[in-house]
């Protein structure tokens, strides 16, 4: 949960906010293919090779984009599931 800016967003004018409760807030700010992401889910992989996952998912809990996430001090990192090289890794810090 908190407050997140994209590493490319050095005037820190648009902001992802995650809530406990897995409401996401400003999803549009982040990447288009998340754009209608208005919750999340966490899942873990459990000692799966190919780590863990966050999904979005839009007002009618359908699932709008699943990625795989970790973290790196106070940077979230997101990346696509797809195997487009042409989509990069989301970076977000921490406020």
């Amino acid at each position: 949960a908190g407050k997140y800016f994209n590493a490319n967003d050095t005037t820190l004018s648009h902001h992802i906010i995650f809530t406990k409760c897995g409401n996401v807030e400003g999803a549009e700010n982040i990447a288009t293919y998340i754009t209608r992401g208005k919750s999340y889910e966490v899942k873990l992989a459990y000692f799966d090779d190919k780590g863990d996952k966050i999904i979005f998912r839009d007002s009618l809990d359908e699932g709008v984009a699943e990625l795989f996430w970790s973290v790196n001090k106070d940077s979230l990192i997101l990346i696509s599931n797809t195997t487009n090289s042409k989509v990069k890794p989301i970076i977000l810090l921490k406020k």
